[in-house]
């Protein structure tokens, strides 16, 4: 009996753990959608496979960088040769003209770390 009580001790401290983690996981993804409205949507969209001014990031995550057709990527962009996971888009959105020399992603660079993680973590979950 005591190792049954013991057991659902740990279940329920494993399901309240994963709310927190949902929770948590919310309120970042909230965060980004209103970082990414205020800062990537008058150029970029993520609901659609529409290109902007900017490439639609619809699957961004782990995709290769001037990886998509009908946009026209700059040679800086073309030649970058990586692919976009968590570090490449935060070196990028931290500051694209010396990521990507070139690019002709307009942003000034984004210096709130929690910023640019809210915006990824919305982004790569679309």
């Amino acid at each position: 009996m005591r190792i049954c009580a013991i057991l659902v001790a740990m279940f329920l401290a494993a399901c309240d753990e994963g709310q927190r983690h949902d929770a948590a996981g919310e309120a970042l993804y909230a965060e980004g959608r209103i970082a990414f409205k205020r800062l990537c949507a008058s150029c970029h969209e993520l609901r659609t496979r529409v290109h902007l001014t900017g490439p639609y990031l619809v699957g961004v995550g782990g995709r290769r960088a001037a990886g998509l057709k009908g946009y026209d990527y700059s040679p800086a962009m073309r030649d970058f040769g990586l692919s976009w996971d968590t570090d490449t888009l935060d070196a990028f959105l931290a500051d694209p003209r010396t990521t990507i020399p070139g690019t002709k992603m307009a942003i000034e660079p984004i210096d709130d770390s929690d910023k640019r993680a809210a915006i990824i973590y919305y982004i790569t979950q679309r």
